[in-house]
């Protein structure tokens, strides 16, 4: 004859009885420790499988996402910069490797909160990460958020037009074709 489980606590779970089936699929009614009554098969109870009414998951996975989350920004607009820059300097399987990381440029970020307190938030959608000088790395005191044409003129490309030097976008703006 069977051991009999109700009045047991198993884990979270108080055994009220109410017992049907036969062998391993036997079900029994539980009060779980939050208050919510509960069918689950004895054989799950007792070997450890079922703790609860599913309220001791709950509790687990929101302590462990509290304990994972950082900064709460993954989705945002400088998120995804950071990430993209990184990217650039660091995966030699990044599409823009070879401009990048496979020239020297690093990328000396320790953390996304560390990049962060160093731009802010991104003034605009026209905005994007922008290295102060074009050979230096990513780093502190060494990026900004710019526009597209204010990038366009950090480039090192150039042309000598009448004893003038100027950048080929410049020059290009200046002739009407850009």
């Amino acid at each position: 004859m069977k051991r009999s489980t109700v009045g047991q606590r198993l884990v979270f779970l108080v055994a009220l009885g109410g017992q049907e089936g036969l062998g391993r699929n036997r079900k029994a009614a539980y009060k779980c420790s939050c208050g919510n009554l509960v069918t689950a098969r004895e054989q799950s109870v007792k070997s450890g499988n079922t703790k609860s009414c599913g309220c001791l998951l709950h509790d687990v996975l929101l302590k462990r996402n509290a304990k994972m989350k950082t900064h709460g920004l993954s989705k945002s607009p400088e998120y995804t910069c950071f990430r993209c820059s990184k990217s650039r300097c660091n995966n030699p399987k990044d599409k823009d490797y070879h401009n990048y990381g496979g020239r020297g440029i690093e990328f000396k970020f320790n953390s996304f909160e560390q990049f962060f307190k160093e731009l802010g938030l991104k003034p605009s959608k026209g905005h994007s990460v922008d290295r102060i000088d074009n050979d230096g790395p990513y780093a502190p005191g060494n990026v900004k958020w710019s526009t597209a044409e204010e990038q366009a003129n950090n480039r090192k490309r150039s042309v000598d037009l009448e004893n003038y030097t100027l950048l080929v976008a410049y020059a290009k703006q200046v002739m009407g074709e850009y």
